[in-house]
């Protein structure tokens, strides 16, 4: 299932989107500390964009658009950007 797609007690998602969103965990904070538990990892890790700190990266990149564009990012119509 969803909730659990590695076996029982496994989650899809980390449930952090939340606290990077409303500012409770920073998204340099998140980085730091995430590289510091991967360097002792020895067996297989993900590659961007299906590893964690891809879709951080990901998810940064996202809102730096959306800041960018501003209001009309969701939007065609006033979308400098977007071609019609």
């Amino acid at each position: 299932t969803a909730l659990e797609p590695h076996g029982p007690g496994t989650r899809a998602t980390t449930v952090l989107s939340p606290y990077l969103k409303f500012g409770c965990l920073s998204p340099r904070t998140f980085w730091v500390e995430l590289h510091e538990a991967v360097k002792g990892h020895r067996g297989v890790l993900t590659k961007p964009p299906v590893s964690l700190t891809g879709q951080l990266l990901w998810r940064e990149f996202y809102y730096t658009c959306a800041k960018a564009v501003g209001p009309a990012f969701g939007r065609m119509e006033g979308n400098a950007v977007c071609r019609q």
